[in-house]
């Protein structure tokens, strides 16, 4: 009789601990059911868990509905008979099912198998080690079946492409996620060698981890690229185990294969956000110093400027200073662009318009025989940036295509509304809100192109394609860091000798754009009992600032840090009427001068000034009047301050 080591899987707990198969025994005849019932409690206490049906429609029912392990099934059931039995339950009893009967036909025996039956026992001369035996090996097929099934459903499923090759390298299973990614239906790779997804240099590389699995080791997560059947190449990470036989031996090799496109991309990404964050704080950390020294050359150039006579022949070199001071701060702009670190003052506004003006600018630069068109959508949707650095996206993308065409050519400049579904696939992976709308720009030329080595370089501050002394290489890498940090997205593709095309994908917004409004300095004051108090520690600064103050008629008293400035407060409480403060000092900054003189119940107006670029320094704590960055010009002093005394 059966014993517990015959069964293998899990049974449910019997009497001793075991669990017990749950058998459903469908016969019509009380005494057969007697004999089967003892047949079976002979092979051992709780190894069987009996269900008798005597109906056959209850039968029919209870097969279909039940979790049994076996069913045993009496050939006829009054009127019924077996074959109809097997005909209703398909489909719905996921049991093996053994048919028992007095009959020893072979052509029934034939149909019951065919009908799906496990096994066909005759009833005369059954003993227990026959059933048991037929039972054990029909419910092990059964299992072994399932088991199967399930892996199959698991591989047909899977989002990885899984494929199976022989020693040799020949393909004997393909699913279908191996068809999505390489493009190949199964019939027409089974039986080929796997290496016809080789690329040309790699043609040795299936020969070589296939010897690496025939030692029974496993190649795990190697990355290389493969060939579609379109002919397009795709990056994959590979991973090829050892297939092998019940003794033990390699037969065969299983390949799990991941298109990793999408990591790549994120990898990079990644690397390039490090490499910014990095370049960034290297950028914010040099940006004050280096602004103040701007702050004292090209302001002290402009007061040259201001008191030396027209034709005295010292202005051309003080205008050459002042021209290398704004080259100076211009390049300090684009460090802080690329490294995300510029101050933006973001507003509604209408690309159409900057790409018109950035369009008449263009124009009178254009090499002879360039063309630029410029289609522009009349019911394009409003962005929310800051005009001058869209202003500085449109001068650097259209510089590009002027300089890709040395022997002229056509520039084209399109502007078009953009949902995200329309966004190239590399942006869209990218697109949190599947719904977003996008304004879109593209700046296309037709000239020499980009070479397929650098375009993984073309972002990178300071590379660049050009001879020697004719491109800093911030270009691309200073629009990509104004588009990143408005928000928005940046493509570029490219063929050499057809030209290139530069998208830039800005959030389009509904509020309407607000008009510019004209610039106009307040009237100049002359009142020599305004008191400014003015706090800087870099001394260039404050002695460019004191003599732009005293000049525009003010008074000034001068510290060079927070603690002076309160103590030079004290001592001019009544008389003080504006302070400018630097942001951030030695000993007491900017921003803990304001809420020192607040704590003293001074309503004095500050105007801050760094050459930081954060946010938190631009901004502050609460109670900010006004702010300014470095590097500034006399007139922008002189504004300011004036603007705040008018609003006081």
């Amino acid at each position: 009789m059966m014993t517990r080591g015959m069964m293998s899987g899990p049974f449910r707990p019997g009497a001793d601990g075991e669990q017990p198969l749950r058998v459903l025994l469908v016969e019509d005849d009380e005494d057969d059911f007697v004999i089967t019932r003892e047949l079976l409690e002979s092979a051992g206490p709780g190894l069987y868990e009996l269900t008798w049906a005597a109906a056959y429609d209850a039968a029919v029912r209870q097969a279909g509905e039940g979790a049994w392990d076996v069913v045993l099934l009496d050939y006829r059931l009054g009127g019924h008979t077996a074959e109809e039995f097997l005909d209703e339950v398909r489909g719905r009893c996921a049991a093996p099912i053994i048919v028992l009967t007095g009959e020893t036909d072979r052509d029934t025996d034939v149909r019951m198998m065919r009908r799906g039956a496990a096994d066909y026992l005759v009833k005369n001369g059954l003993d227990a080690p026959v059933l048991e035996r037929a039972i054990r090996y029909a419910v092990e097929r059964a299992r072994a079946h399932a088991a199967a099934a399930f892996l199959a459903a698991i591989v047909h499923g899977s989002h990885d492409a899984i494929i199976g090759t022989t020693l040799e390298g020949v393909v004997v299973s393909w699913n279908p996620a191996a068809e999505r990614l390489y493009g190949f239906a199964a019939a027409e790779v089974v039986g080929e060698p796997l290496s016809m997804l080789s690329a040309p240099e790699r043609g040795h590389e299936v020969a070589q981890i296939l010897a690496r699995v025939r030692q029974g080791e496993q190649v795990a997560n190697h990355e290389t690229e493969r060939v579609r059947r379109d002919g397009g190449r795709v990056p994959v990470a590979i991973t090829v185990s050892p297939v092998t036989d019940p003794a033990g031996r390699v037969i065969g090799a299983s390949a799990i294969e991941q298109d990793v496109t999408e990591r790549r991309e994120m990898d990079e990404q990644l690397r390039q956000a490090q490499k910014m964050e990095a370049v960034g704080k290297l950028a914010g950390g040099i940006a004050h110093d280096f602004n103040n020294l701007l702050t004292a050359i090209r302001g002290n150039a402009d007061l040259m400027l201001h008191d030396l006579a027209p034709g005295n022949p010292m202005r051309e070199d003080v205008e050459e200073i002042r021209r290398a001071a704004d080259r100076a701060a211009t390049l300090t702009r684009q460090i802080l662009a690329f490294s995300r670190k510029q101050t933006l003052q973001p507003v509604v506004l209408d690309l159409n318009t900057r790409v018109a003006a950035a369009e008449r600018t263009a124009r009178r630069q254009l090499r002879p025989g360039t063309e630029l068109v410029a289609v522009m959508n009349p019911e394009l949707g409003r962005v929310r940036a800051d005009p001058a650095q869209v202003d500085q996206v449109l001068g650097n993308l259209l510089a590009n295509a002027r300089e890709a065409l040395p022997r002229g050519g056509r520039i084209i400049v399109e502007t078009r509304n953009v949902a995200a579904a329309d966004l190239p696939p590399r942006l869209r992976r990218r697109t949190d809100a599947p719904d977003q709308a996008f304004v879109a720009l593209w700046v296309s030329d037709d000239g020499v192109g980009i070479a397929p080595e650098d375009m993984g370089r073309v972002f990178e501050p300071f590379f660049t394609t050009r001879p020697p002394g004719e491109g800093t290489g911030l270009g691309l890498s200073t629009v990509s860091g104004i588009v990143e940090q408005s928000g928005g997205r940046m493509d570029l593709t490219s063929e050499p000798g057809l030209g290139t095309t530069v998208a830039v994908y800005l959030p389009r917004v509904v509020e309407e754009s607000a008009p510019e409004a004209a610039v106009s300095a307040p009237a100049p004051r002359t009142e020599s009992d305004t008191l400014v108090l003015l706090v800087d520690d870099e001394a260039g600064v404050r002695t460019f600032a004191r003599r732009v103050l005293e000049r525009g008629g003010f008074s000034v008293v001068v510290a060079e840090d927070g603690e002076e400035a309160l103590r030079l407060y004290d001592e001019h409480r009544d008389a003080v009427r504006v302070v400018v403060t630097d942001a951030v000092m030695p000993r007491m900054g900017g921003h803990q001068l304001r809420r020192q003189l607040a704590a003293r119940g001074s309503a004095v107006p500050v105007l801050l000034v760094s050459g930081h670029t954060s946010e938190d320094v631009r901004s502050g704590a609460p109670g900010a009047n006004a702010f300014l960055p470095k590097p500034f010009t006399a007139d922008d002093l002189l504004r300011a301050v004036r603007a705040l005394l008018a609003q006081s």
